[in-house]
C-alpha cells in the first residue's frame, strides 16, 4: 500500500471527511462522464452548445463544474450528446479503496 493510500484510508475513518470526499468524488465522476459522452459522440463544445441553444462558454463552465446546473440543463446536455439523464439515490456508503 502506498503512503497516499494509507493516508486516504486513515482520513476516511473520519465521518465528516468521508462524506465530503464522497460528495466531491461523485461530482468529479459526473463531470468526467459528461466530457466522455461528448467525446464519444464526436462533438465539440460548440456543437453541443448549438444543440442546447446556449453558448460554448456555458458548456465549458458546465463541464468544468462551475455553478449548480438544474436538472433541466443536465437533461438538455444529455440529449445534445445523444444520451439520457438518469438520477438515482445512494445510501452514501462507499468503500475506501
Amino acid at each position: 500500500m502506498t503512503a497516499l493510500h494509507a493516508l486516504k484510508n486513515r482520513l476516511m475513518q473520519n465521518e465528516d471527511f468521508a462524506r465530503e470526499y464522497n460528495q466531491a468524488d461523485a461530482e468529479y465522476s459526473l463531470l468526467e462522464e459528461m466530457v466522455s459522452l461528448r467525446n464519444r459522440a464526436h462533438l465539440t463544445q460548440e456543437e453541443v452548445a448549438r444543440r442546447m441553444k446556449t453558448s460554448q462558454s456555458a458548456v465549458a463552465r458546465l463541464e468544468a463544474g462551475n455553478g449548480s446546473p438544474t436538472i433541466k440543463t443536465l437533461k438538455n446536455y444529455a440529449r445534445a450528446v445523444g444520451s439520457t439523464l438518469v438520477i438515482r439515490f445512494s445510501d452514501g456508503h462507499r468503500s475506501a479503496s
